[in-house]
């Protein structure tokens, strides 16, 4: 049975270690991935404040070690009929079953503002941190849209001892 797996972080991850130790080799696995390595994103926040790295593992060798292929694409479309699924630069995946576990997308939703999506943002929190210890920063607004589920990196930014913040509720509606 060829199983293709559409995401590299921890959904994928799991898809694909809990195959191969349910299915051994029973299955053909294919790991499919837009990027080439696998952050432990809630360390990331730790690392602009210099108290630990997040943890990186290249995807290829996760693959490797489960006896799977790893493909360096984005999953474009699906093809239920045929049952395949072609990459965001037309390669075609044939498959029996397809797990799609692309997660979310951060993004910038604030023109101007700067947004904390992880690993990728370390160096310009970093500086920023730096500038605020400096004064050269003096005024600085922490915001999470309605509905974002993941706010420990505002929460952790909140913790600095050395920051006084004003403190602010929203009104329902």
């Amino acid at each position: 049975m060829r199983v293709v797996i559409a995401g590299g972080g921890v959904a994928g991850l799991e898809a694909l270690l809990a195959l191969r130790e349910l299915a051994e080799e029973r299955v053909e696995l294919q790991l499919l991935a837009p990027e080439p390595l696998f952050w432990y994103r809630p360390l990331a926040v730790a690392e602009p404040f210099g108290l630990g790295s997040v943890h990186r593992v290249e995807l290829s060798e996760v693959a490797a070690a489960a006896r799977a292929s790893f493909s360096l694409a984005a999953l474009g479309s699906i093809d239920l009929r045929r049952r395949c699924a072609w990459t965001a630069d037309g390669a075609r995946l044939d498959y029996d079953a397809l797990v799609i576990a692309c997660g979310a997308t951060p993004e910038a939703v604030v023109e101007g503002a700067l947004t904390f999506r992880g690993p990728a943002d370390t160096d310009r929190f970093r500086l920023l941190l730096q500038e605020l210890d400096a004064g050269a920063v003096r005024k600085l607004v922490f915001a999470v849209p309605a509905g974002v589920a993941w706010s420990l990196p505002l929460y952790e930014l909140g913790q600095r001892p050395r920051w006084r913040f004003a403190s602010c509720s929203r009104s329902a509606g």
